[in-house]
């Protein structure tokens, strides 16, 4: 399901309420704590440490990790690096990495091919067309939306 809508118009801002993540909001939304959801956010800053600390972290199978960081362009040696040296678009491909590694039902993501190259894109979509969960999406790119959007929510 893709979210769209002028920039401003509240689409990010949805996504986190799903989420659990916007303060601000003021009413209730109830999710059944069975419900798996995995959440890209628009900002990949954040992400620090080494590649294995991070899968770690985040609970997740090492191997298949780094298996799906190689689908999108990644090469070994840079699993030697710190998270925190990458670029935009290589810190959004690990935790859209992260993501697609967890099983669930419901995969949330704001604006998830911002900085990332055409390629990598179409790795993306493949990965997400292979999911058999339900994807809510806000981004931009009609070629994106087109193949990965069985409906649409206009703000």
């Amino acid at each position: 399901m893709l979210i769209a809508g002028k920039n401003g118009s509240g689409k990010s801002s949805l996504l986190k309420v799903l989420f659990g993540q916007h303060s601000h909001y003021k009413g209730k939304v109830e999710i059944s704590p069975q419900l798996m959801v995995g959440y890209v956010a628009q900002d990949a800053s954040q992400i620090s440490g080494t590649f294995k600390e991070f899968a770690q972290d985040q609970h997740l199978d090492v191997t298949h990790f780094l298996m799906l960081l190689r689908k999108l362009g990644f090469a070994r040696e840079q699993f030697e690096k710190n998270l925190s040296d990458l670029s935009a678009g290589q810190k959004k491909k690990v935790l859209l990495a992260a993501v697609l590694c967890q099983p669930c039902h419901l995969y949330i993501f704001d604006e998830p091919l911002n900085y990332i190259d055409l390629e990598s894109r179409m790795q993306i979509e493949a990965m997400l067309l292979d999911s058999k969960a339900t994807i809510i999406i806000v981004e931009h790119d009609e070629v994106f939306q087109d193949k990965i959007a069985t409906k649409r929510i206009e703000l």
